[in-house]
């Protein structure tokens, strides 16, 4: 018994003594609940003065918060899919006074959901939030295209996403 007892002492001497400045791994590591290598993420805003869009178009998130896999494309509003797998993606956008709108999220062009107003008339601004969970491929192409009505672009634009699972 001492023999065991003399291991685990040592065992625990050595851990105390360990000093690393590096950990190399072939996988992930979970330090503290945060999974490393960090998965893939985007976030787009909108920044400018405020401005109007009432045409079939990609919605104008024209600056990038955060893109880690640099799949964010500043001159269509659109994400290219780095890393197959589940992804969940939000976005947020304002109603154009006096409008009604519908936006979509689409991949590579179909159809996956949509958020719609109808009109609110007498000045009064409304806004939609919409998230989903979606299955995507490497190189499947994102977007939220307006196809209806008119949204004010402002600083309460914005969407983005993140991997959940491969």
């Amino acid at each position: 018994m001492a023999s065991l007892l003399q291991k685990i002492n040592e065992l625990y001497s050595r851990i105390d003594n360990m000093n690393a400045s590096t950990i190399t791994t072939t996988g992930d590591v979970n330090i503290g609940g945060f999974l490393y290598p960090k998965l893939p993420c985007f976030s787009a805003t909108y920044s400018g003065s405020e401005s109007d869009i009432t045409s079939t178009q990609n919605v104008p998130y024209n600056t990038i918060e955060i893109d880690n896999q640099n799949g964010y494309n500043t001159s269509n509003y659109t994400y290219t899919i780095q890393t197959a797998g589940y992804w969940y993606v939000h976005w947020a956008v304002t109603q154009s006074d006096g409008y009604q709108f519908i936006v979509l999220l689409q991949k590579n062009g179909v159809t996956q959901d949509r958020s719609r107003a109808g009109e609110e008339g007498g000045g009064r601004t409304e806004g939609a939030q919409r998230m989903r969970t979606l299955y995507c491929n490497a190189g499947d192409v994102l977007r939220i295209i307006l196809t209806l009505g008119g949204l004010q672009m402002n600083s309460f634009s914005s969407w983005g996403g993140f991997l959940l699972s491969t």
